[in-house]
Parts: structure tokens; sequence; C-alpha cells
């Protein structure tokens, strides 16, 4: 009787293991994706790299409208994007990346309304490309989720309105 036990004890286990990794296999395997589309200047495009590095390979790029799939995984500013290149996927900046599909503006005049001076940006959230003051006139290229895509860089939209007109 307790070797019976015994075994049906091990069996059982056994099992337990064998699906516990079973679901730590499979929740590996089922990662959350995000569609994000690519923002850069007009004439521009991003490298998308073997490495989340700026020094890796490039094994292609995309201008603005590109559509990626975003793992959700980062690194040093990286986003993990699947794509249908050779690789079947690689890294884009992050900064190039927004989560509402861009709006083309045609490079319609936009003038900037704040209390002071606002920062144009390289990319969204990144580092300060210079100041526009109150008053300044700027091309609007693209729209994309709270940033527009200026002559001048990035910026926010909530700090411009069209030439002439009330909201962005």
């Amino acid at each position: 009787m307790r070797e019976c036990n015994r075994a049906t004890l091990i069996a059982a286990w056994v099992l337990v293991a064998v699906l516990a990794i079973a679901v730590v296999a499979q929740a590996a395997t089922d990662k959350d994706t995000v569609t994000a589309w690519v923002v850069c200047q007009p004439g521009d495009y991003v490298n998308v790299r073997l490495k989340p590095t700026t020094k890796s390979e490039s094994i292609g790029r995309f201008e603005t409208g590109y559509t990626a799939e975003v793992t959700g995984n980062t690194k040093d500013g990286f986003a993990h994007v699947n794509v249908s290149l050779e690789y079947d996927e690689g890294w884009i900046h992050a900064g190039y990346l927004v989560f509402e599909e861009p709006v083309w503006k045609a490079g319609n005049l936009y003038v900037v309304r704040s209390n002071g001076r606002v920062a144009c940006r390289k990319y969204v959230d990144g580092p300060r490309r210079c100041w526009v003051v109150d008053g300044s006139t700027l091309q609007v290229f693209w729209m994309a989720g709270e940033w527009a895509v200026t002559n001048k860089g990035f910026i926010k939209s909530e700090f411009i309105q069209p030439v002439g007109g009330d909201t962005p």
C-alpha cells in the first residue's frame, strides 16, 4: 500500500512540474505586443538595428507612418519590434515611436501659444534641439498623439494651433 501511495505522489509531483514548465514556457512566448508608428522629420528615416545600440548593424530603415509591433521589451532607449525584414525582428530607438497613427499636415503653418518658451525636441521626449517662443510660426508635418513633428523638431501639440484657427 505504501509503495502505491509513494508512486502516486511522485507521479503527481512530476505532473505538477511538467505543468509549471509548460505555463512558464507559454508565458515566455506570449509577449504582449502593441502597435506603434514611426515618426521622424520629412525626408528622414529611422534605422532598425540588429541589437539595441546605435553602433549595431542597421538591418533596415523606416520613414514616418511605418507600423511596427512592439513587444514591450526595451533596453537603453530602444524598443524591440517585430518587422517584415530578413531578420523578422530588430530594435528601433523608442523616441521615434508613437502609439497613435500620425496624421499628415502637409507643412501647414501653426503658431506657438504658451506663456513663455517651449522646447523643440530631437524626438519624442528627447533632448532639446531649440526653444521657440510664444507667437513663433512653425511648419507642422505630422501630428501624432500629443506630439507634432515640425520644421524645428518635435513639440507638444498642446502648445500650437493652426494659423487662423483655434485647435491643432
